[in-house]
């Protein structure tokens, strides 16, 4: 009986509560859409440069080489150094991440170029998210990345607030400053059938110069006049119907997509959104197209195309545009 209860108590520490999650309850990502927001006045034209998109671009949910695998660890993982390569080296990031992370011994980082790693202690209330990792000889290093001290409590982007007292405003493990995990939907999410936050969105040839709250910067290059900017919020409609969906996992996108929304985080060569990658359930254990199939036997490009989901209902929630990235961009 007393090692079935010691057995007990290390998968409860190994595992984040029911109510735990990702970001504050208020925060851009978790805060339900109210019934009548206040939208954008070019929601009309931006919502319908998105749907051209769909229309004219592959649509994705990336699992792998983009996306990050969650590595969730308890109280006593132990803390390993991970070292900065690229010119952040010389950032007070590159201290923090010396004193270390908890990765697990077992961690790999996604297979893609860009590398992600994510790291999440919910006993201590942090969050690591590395973009360029990498472990060779042991070692672990990493290009750059985000890390929340009190991940719980944050507006879910990454700030000088993040970890005091560190100020700098450049680590990020995105270009807009909006963490890899955030948005990101998750395996258990999907097995619910319920994602309760925002959905990470990212698309092709986001707008230039300029990028609107909760985005603190922004990569795009696009100059046309209807072009979307980073950190672009939109919104299903809420009188569409998402029983009319007839696979599960479009189901459950479409009602995350209707009571918290898409969030715009980063150009890609197409429109995609992001589930954890599967890394850490071991080699052919791919749970979206092997064994419990996720996706329901079918692949997203199908399954989101725009004449299978609702694109040509989305609305454009209110902007709050910056254009300064040395400055914070306030709602």
């Amino acid at each position: 009986m007393r090692r079935l209860l010691l057995m007990i108590g290390v998968v409860l520490a190994l595992a984040p509560s029911a109510q735990a999650k990702l970001f504050a309850p208020g925060s851009v990502w978790n805060a339900r859409v109210a019934d009548h927001p206040a939208l954008d006045p070019n929601s009309a034209d931006i919502s319908r440069t998105l749907l051209q998109m769909t229309q004219t671009h592959t649509v994705w949910v990336d699992t792998d080489a983009y996306s990050t695998p969650i590595y969730t660890v308890g109280p006593n993982q132990p803390r390993v150094p991970v070292r900065l390569t690229s010119w952040r080296s010389g950032t007070s990031m590159a201290p923090l991440l010396r004193q270390g992370i908890p990765i697990p011994r077992s961690a790999q980082p996604a297979t893609g170029s860009d590398a992600h790693l994510t790291v999440w202690q919910p006993s201590k209330d942090r969050l690591w998210d590395l973009w360029g990792s990498e472990k060779a000889g042991g070692k672990w290093t990493a290009q750059t990345g985000d890390a929340f001290k009190h991940v719980s409590q944050s507006p879910g982007f990454s700030s000088t607030e993040s970890w005091p007292p560190f100020t700098d405003q450049t680590w990020t493990s995105t270009a807009t400053s909006l963490p890899v995990s955030a948005g990101t939907m998750t395996v258990n999410q999907i097995r619910r059938g319920r994602i309760g936050h925002a959905l990470a969105l990212d698309i092709p040839g986001a707008r230039a110069g300029e990028y609107s709250w909760p985005a603190q910067q922004t990569d795009g290059y696009d100059s046309s006049a209807a072009s979307i900017p980073e950190g672009a919020h939109f919104v299903l409609k809420r009188g569409y119907n998402c029983n009319k969906l007839r696979l599960r996992i479009a189901h459950t996108i479409c009602w995350a997509a209707k009571y918290r929304g898409l969030i715009v985080r980063d150009p890609a060569p197409g429109v995609g959104l992001y589930a954890e990658d599967p890394a850490r359930f071991g080699a052919g254990k791919d749970p979206y197209y092997a064994g419990s199939k996720l996706f329901g036997g079918q692949y997203p490009n199908r399954f989101l195309a725009p004449d299978q989901f609702p694109w040509g209902q989305m609305k454009l929630l209110k902007m709050h545009l910056c254009n300064n990235p040395s400055a914070p961009c306030r709602k």
